[in-house]
């Protein structure tokens, strides 16, 4: 399941400079004007099956919407620049070949323009593109007569939101390492934080996070250590900005 990334026009942009007016003069008047604009907010997964409704029940339209529901709870949680972070630290594997001066400099080149797209878009009234989160980890194995109901999958859901607006938010291009473009290309699901929901419904029904292996077979990347040290709070600590896998020289 792919979560595509949507382009913006560069019409945009010349559409806001017909009128003579210096593109950029237009665009911070605009921010000015809207400052809250682009901000992002708290994390809210709210699944659209029904609460009671089990996993192995689930139609595959439902899981697509499950998958579709998850990341934009992300995109609604960042703010146009952590947004951009995320899509530029996602572009940014390509130049892995190139070490981490190469991973970083396709890094700004991919930062730069999308922050100008984004200006432009909330300047002539539109919302910007979401961050590519490519790969819909969830459902990859076998849910049949899963017994997981929709709300406690929400709740895991929740954690795995949370940890991937944490970690989109720690990016940065100067600092972006090898290991974290790699981290941040990953899609959702495949790490899971430590967290009591999460370990509940990985044990209940591994099949929701089992992840296809290179050769086709199936391996588990949860995520969960030890049932035994879930935290009945926030996701673990361990598993937010430290996995965003910046350069700590």
């Amino acid at each position: 399941m792919r979560i595509t990334l949507t382009v913006i026009s560069a019409g945009i942009a010349a559409a806001i400079a017909i009128a003579g007016c210096d593109t950029d003069d237009v665009l911070d008047a605009a921010e000015q004007l809207l400052p809250d604009a682009g901000a992002g907010g708290p994390v809210m997964v709210d699944l659209s099956p029904a609460d009671d409704t089990t996993v192995g029940d689930l139609t595959d339209d439902e899981k697509v919407a499950i998958c579709e529901e998850a990341a934009d709870a992300v995109n609604a949680a960042l703010s146009d620049a952590d947004r951009c972070d995320l899509t530029a630290a996602i572009g940014s594997v390509s130049a892995i070949a190139d070490g981490i001066e190469g991973v970083r400099a396709r890094c700004a080149e991919i930062l730069d323009p999308c922050i100008t797209a984004a200006r432009a878009a909330r300047a002539a009234g539109q919302t910007p593109p979401d961050a590519p989160l490519e790969e819909c980890a969830f459902f990859q194995g076998d849910v049949e007569g899963c017994p997981v109901t929709v709300a406690k999958l929400e709740t895991c859901l929740q954690d795995v939101a949370v940890v991937a607006v944490e970690t989109g938010r720690a990016l940065d291009c100067s600092i972006l390492s090898v290991d974290g473009a790699l981290e941040a290309a990953k899609g959702l699901g495949e790490a899971l934080p430590n967290t009591a929901a999460c370990v509940e419904v990985q044990q209940a029904c591994p099949g929701i996070f089992e992840v296809p292996e290179p050769d086709g077979g199936l391996m588990e990347d949860a995520g969960v250590e030890d049932a035994g040290a879930a935290d009945e709070g926030a996701p673990d600590e361990g598993m937010s900005e430290l996995d965003a896998g910046v350069d700590a020289g």
